[in-house]
């Protein structure tokens, strides 16, 4: 029996290049000493370890902040400082994160 399926086609990113690295169309949180600084999603890989990402706007989660670019080291996890990049598959996994544990590390650090 011949295998009639169609061939499966890699992913376009943003700019229409093939999708060249796993971390494109992840939603982050940027933390530091175990607080949320940004919240935003990776659009596009450039090459050499540069990504292009936008930041969302924390009330309404808006893209609001425009597109940075973002060195691969800058979402290493540094766990002497605390600090580094956490990320996730769809907003709504950002979302639920936030609410269920970094919402109540930040409101303790404030208390404490």
């Amino acid at each position: 029996m011949k295998n009639t399926s169609k061939p499966k086609v890699k992913a376009k990113s943003r700019s229409g290049r093939a999708q060249a690295h796993p971390l494109v169309g992840k939603h982050f949180h940027t933390v530091k000493d175990m607080k949320v600084n940004y919240q935003g999603r990776v659009l596009d890989y450039l090459g050499e370890g540069r990504f292009i990402v936008t930041l969302y706007e924390w009330m309404t989660g808006n893209k609001n902040y425009g597109h940075y670019i973002f060195e691969l080291q800058s979402f290493t996890w540094d766990e002497t400082n605390r600090s580094g990049t956490v990320f996730y598959d769809s907003a709504k996994e950002m979302n639920e994160a936030y609410e269920n544990r970094w919402r109540r590390l930040n409101e303790q650090e404030t208390r404490g």
